[in-house]
């Protein structure tokens, strides 16, 4: 397992030692149908001593509407009601627990924003996509280390330089650090479109 963990870390560039106790990436191109998030913790922060590693799949390919309509996330009323809104310049608040579809239906959701709307998706890990949308933008966060010396590009950084673009719908993937209350309590004030 140790040996696997290592490779997995040389791998996608992760790194060792305290100041890379906590890292994260998402494999692209590693397996045929899926994209592949990795969360990795060190040995030096867990309690019990041992390196840890989550790998969660997401698919390349979006679930249709009709896969999740039988799949019991939403019926047809519901997608009509998101269109609608979605059509009519709503903002959206998706949350929920771990798994139980949120990214699934913001990726389904990303393809109903109107074509004439400049888009910026920002994210920790690339799990939102779309291959239609012809003025979408994705970007994801990062934490560069040279000589020492820490620089993070967090989601709020993304969202300010947003904030200077000529962009109508910011999508943020996953708001749970200081980004959220730069959300809430400016960037929405400028009357630009959140989910």
């Amino acid at each position: 397992y140790k040996s696997w963990f290592e490779r997995i870390q040389r791998i996608h560039r992760l790194g060792r030692g305290e100041e890379n106790a906590l890292s994260h990436c998402t494999d692209r191109k590693g397996v045929k149908d899926f994209y592949l998030r990795i969360d990795a913790q060190q040995s030096c922060i867990t309690s019990t001593e041992k390196n840890n590693i989550h790998i969660r799949k997401m698919p390349k390919k979006k679930y249709s509407w009709e896969y999740l309509k039988e799949n019991g996330m939403l019926n047809d009323e519901m997608i009509e009601y998101l269109k609608d809104r979605i059509g009519a310049g709503y903002s959206f608040l998706i949350s929920g627990k771990g798994g139980s579809g949120k990214s699934t239906l913001a990726n389904n959701m990303l393809d109903l924003i109107p074509y004439n709307l400049a888009v910026l998706v920002s994210q920790e890990s690339d799990e939102l996509y779309s291959d239609k949308h012809p003025q979408m933008q994705f970007e994801h966060t990062m934490t560069v280390k040279k000589d020492g010396i820490i620089t993070e590009y967090s989601l709020e950084d993304e969202l300010r330089l947003g904030l200077l673009q000529d962009v109508d719908y910011f999508i943020i993937g996953e708001i749970k650090g200081g980004e959220a209350l730069y959300v809430f309590t400016t960037a929405m004030s400028t009357g630009a479109r959140f989910m």
